[in-house]
């Protein structure tokens, strides 16, 4: 009696485990049991460059080369980008950050812009080309005036963010602005 017992939960645990009772040919890996009504396992889901390319907002940080005046130094900026519409190529943004140059006081600037950029959408790497204005408020020994900027650069999407370079320049009351930069995106 307790070996027909033990036999019958054998069978009862394997048919509601998938593991094959004793004597059955074994499963393959992957093959469903033809006992099972579970549905097959769905597929991972890649976030890729279509989440990417198809977000709707954008937060990005980077670091850049900063030149301006004569003297060279470094940036820290941050960013969010609104797309205007679904599956559009035009976003809306605001830039701002901190420039840290060289050179007497050590002039350190705010800049505070609010832009526009174009993307490009025909394959993995997508070019884009931006425009910004706003205020570049000098803290410090740096100039304080408008701040125009024209944004050309390139997005490399990844997995969950993407990585630009961009050659960001302009001028700052008439000063010639170079102002290079890559940046982590995290589209949204």
């Amino acid at each position: 009696m307790f070996r027909s017992f033990m036999i019958s939960a054998v069978l009862v645990l394997s048919l509601q485990s998938g593991v094959p009772a004793l004597g059955a040919p074994p499963l393959k890996k992957g093959a469903p049991d033809s006992n099972s009504t579970a549905a097959p396992a769905a597929r991972p889901v890649h976030r890729g460059v279509a989440s990417s390319a198809n977000s709707m907002v954008k937060l990005g940080l980077g670091l850049g080369v900063a030149s301006f005046a004569g003297s060279n130094g470094f940036g820290v900026n941050t960013a969010v980008a609104f797309r205007t519409k679904r599956s559009g190529s035009t976003w809306i943004g605001l830039d701002t950050g901190i420039t840290v140059r060289g050179g007497a006081g050590t002039p350190i600037g705010l800049p505070i812009m609010v832009g526009v950029t174009f993307d490009r959408k025909d394959s993995d790497l997508r070019s884009y080309i931006g425009f910004s204005v706003g205020p570049f408020i000098g803290l410090s020994n740096e100039t304080t005036g408008l701040g125009m900027f024209i944004k050309p650069g390139v997005t490399f999407p990844l997995d969950a963010v993407d990585i630009t370079l961009e050659a960001r320049f302009g001028g700052v009351n008439g000063n010639f602005f170079f102002y290079p930069q890559s940046n982590v995106v995290i589209p949204l």
